[in-house]
């Protein structure tokens, strides 16, 4: 009969020098790791929560009218402007699911990776190039606006279009 089961009398083997060394290794890189992701899932979150916080306090969407025919029209939300008035936002960006404020400052650096209310944020928000009129009267206007990873802001574009391919 083949002896698969230990002895309990023989001492067990010590993990070799290399074997430590190696679950020493992973472990600093997962502490790395972590130390790198976990500001970032904590600034997505914030970004999250503000841009949550602008849309409950500044759109209103109306209650229905009773409906005079069969087709009711549809109820498109209002911007409360008032919210805004001595800040930097210009206008107000709707796609279907996304809805943010649109700022313009000095210079185009000084939203890239700011909130609205000036905190740094990696996410940044969604702005206006700063050579163009916030009428937006130009004949061309661009939006910038960050492609994030968890599909907020341009990010939602990524699940719609997935990665486009173009023809040059």
């Amino acid at each position: 009969m083949a002896q698969n089961q230990t002895d309990p009398k023989k001492p067990k083997k010590k993990p070799s020098l290399g074997k430590i060394f190696l679950i020493c290794l992973c472990l600093a890189v997962l502490a790395f790791c972590l130390y790198k992701i976990l500001p970032k899932a904590e600034e997505y979150h914030e970004s999250a929560q503000t841009y949550k916080r602008i849309r409950k306090e500044a759109v209103v969407t109306p209650s229905p009218e009773p409906a005079t025919s069969s087709a009711e029209p549809e109820q498109k939300p209002i911007i409360d402007w008032e919210q805004f008035k001595g800040t930097d936002v210009v206008a107000w960006l709707m796609l279907d699911d996304i809805s943010y404020p649109v700022l313009q400052g000095k210079d185009n650096n000084e939203y890239l990776h700011a909130l609205p209310d000036h905190t740094y944020n990696y996410g940044g928000s969604i702005l206006l190039d700063s050579v163009n009129s916030k009428y937006f009267t130009d004949k061309n206007s661009i939006i910038y606006g960050h492609n994030m990873a968890d599909g907020s802001m341009f990010g939602k574009f990524r699940s719609r279009y997935g990665n486009a391919q173009y023809k040059d």
